[in-house]
């Protein structure tokens, strides 16, 4: 357990090393500073920038700076039309999300967005949650290599 926790504290300096220092991508989206959840406001490209690059890469092709600290590798978001025929759309969302992940099914390196992003003092929260997603969802979608 010591080992885990460890290599998350190790995973998390990284991803906020890697998010600090591509501000020329996006800048960080705006939280509310009480609750630390991003702003209704913030884009896919922001989300991505600030919550997925550190695993998934810059481009989202799986090499970010986490990556090598991680026992499953972050897959490449650029090919999923490629891996899937079409776009995956409700398997990223649900994976974005990850609170209906059924943990039986084995262990899950990603974080639960659903729960870090979550807003309890909002009564709209889980309609700003889904539209959040939506638009990391759209960005991955942006980002599909086309042969």
């Amino acid at each position: 357990m010591t080992t885990r926790w460890t290599g998350f504290l190790t995973a998390s300096v990284c991803l906020l090393a890697a998010c600090s220092g591509r501000a020329d991508q996006a800048a960080p989206p705006s939280t509310d500073a009480t609750l630390g959840v991003p702003s209704a406001s913030a884009t896919g490209l922001e989300l991505f920038v600030t919550y997925c690059q550190g695993c998934h890469g810059v481009r989202g092709e799986g090499d970010g700076p986490v990556a090598p600290l991680l026992k499953v590798a972050p897959p490449d978001l650029t090919r999923l039309v490629e891996k899937y025929g079409e776009f995956p759309e409700e398997l990223v969302a649900s994976t974005v999300d990850g609170r209906a992940m059924v943990e039986s099914h084995g262990s899950r390196e990603m974080p639960v967005w659903g729960n870090v992003w979550a807003n309890t003092e909002d009564p709209l929260a889980e309609e700003r949650l889904r539209e959040q997603i939506l638009r990391v969802v759209e960005f991955v979608r942006s980002i599909q290599v086309t042969n």
